[in-house]
C-alpha cells in the first residue's frame, strides 16, 4: 500500500534527477533609440489611416542593453490596416506586416566581440499606431514582434538561437500631420526575449550510477512493505 502511494513520487523523484539542469534561460534584448528622421535619405513617414501603412526610416542614437550601437539606421513599416480611426481613442490596428519590416543596422560591442551590419530583422504580427489630434505626435506600439538577430550578436549575447520575440514602442513627433510628414522626431524601445544555454547540459549517469539509484529504490521499497507488516 504504502509502496502504491509513493511511486508517483519515486518516479517524480527519477525525472527531476535527469532533467533538473535541462531547461535553458530567457535572455532580455533591449534596442533603445531616439533619432531625427530628417538626416536620412528618406527621412519621411507616410500614413493615411485607414488600410494603409506606416513606414519611417531614421539615424538614431541607439542601444543595445546599455552598450552604444555606432552608425545606426532603424526601419519601420507597419502591415495593413485593420480597423480603427486613427485617433488614441480609436487606434488604427495593422496586421502581419511585410518581410523586414523593422530593422535596426550599425556596430555594437558586446562582451568584446563587435557586430556590425543588420543587427536586426523583424516583423509585426500585431500593432498599433494612433495620431493624438492635439499635437504633432503619433504613438506607435507593435505587439508580437517576431524577428531574428544576427549569428555574431546572437553569440556574443549569449543566445542559443538567433531566433527572438518582443514588442516595440515609439512615438514620432515633428513638422506632420495626421497624414504624413517630414523632418521628425523619434523615440523608442524593442523589447526582446531570446533563449539562453541554462547553464551546463544534464550529466550522462554512468551504468554504476543506474544501478545504485535502481538498488537503492528497491531497498526502499522493501523496507516500506516489511514495516507495513509489522
Amino acid at each position: 500500500m504504502y509502496v502504491k502511494r509513493l511511486l508517483p513520487s519515486i518516479v517524480t523523484l527519477i525525472a527531476l534527477f535527469f532533467t533538473a539542469s535541462a531547461f535553458a534561460d530567457t535572455v532580455n534584448v533591449d534596442f533603445s533609440f531616439t533619432g531625427d528622421g530628417s538626416t536620412t535619405a528618406g527621412g519621411t513617414w507616410s500614413w493615411a489611416g485607414g488600410s494603409s501603412t506606416l513606414s519611417a526610416g531614421f539615424d538614431s542614437s541607439a542601444s543595445l542593453n546599455g552598450n552604444t550601437i555606432n552608425d545606426e539606421l532603424v526601419d519601420v513599416t507597419t502591415g495593413p490596416g485593420t480597423g480603427g480611426s486613427g485617433t488614441l481613442g480609436d487606434p488604427f490596428t495593422f496586421g502581419p506586416s511585410a518581410t523586414d519590416s523593422i530593422s535596426i543596422g550599425g556596430c555594437v560591442a558586446i562582451g568584446g566581440s563587435t557586430s556590425c551590419g543588420t543587427l536586426f530583422t523583424g516583423t509585426f504580427e500585431l500593432g498599433e499606431a494612433a495620431y493624438s489630434g492635439s499635437g504633432p505626435t503619433v504613438d506607435l506600439t507593435g505587439v508580437d514582434v517576431t524577428g531574428t538577430l544576427s549569428a555574431s550578436l546572437a553569440a556574443a549575447l549569449g543566445l542559443t538561437s538567433p531566433n527572438v520575440t518582443g514588442s516595440l514602442t515609439g512615438i514620432l513627433d515633428g513638422t506632420i500631420s495626421s497624414t504624413g510628414g517630414s523632418g521628425f522626431t523619434a523615440s523608442g524601445n524593442l523589447g526582446l526575449v531570446g533563449t539562453g544555454p541554462g547553464g551546463p547540459p544534464p550529466p550522462v549517469p554512468e551504468p554504476s550510477e543506474l544501478f545504485l539509484l535502481g538498488t537503492g529504490l528497491f531497498a526502499l521499497a522493501w523496507y516500506l512493505k516489511a514495516k507495513h507488516r509489522t
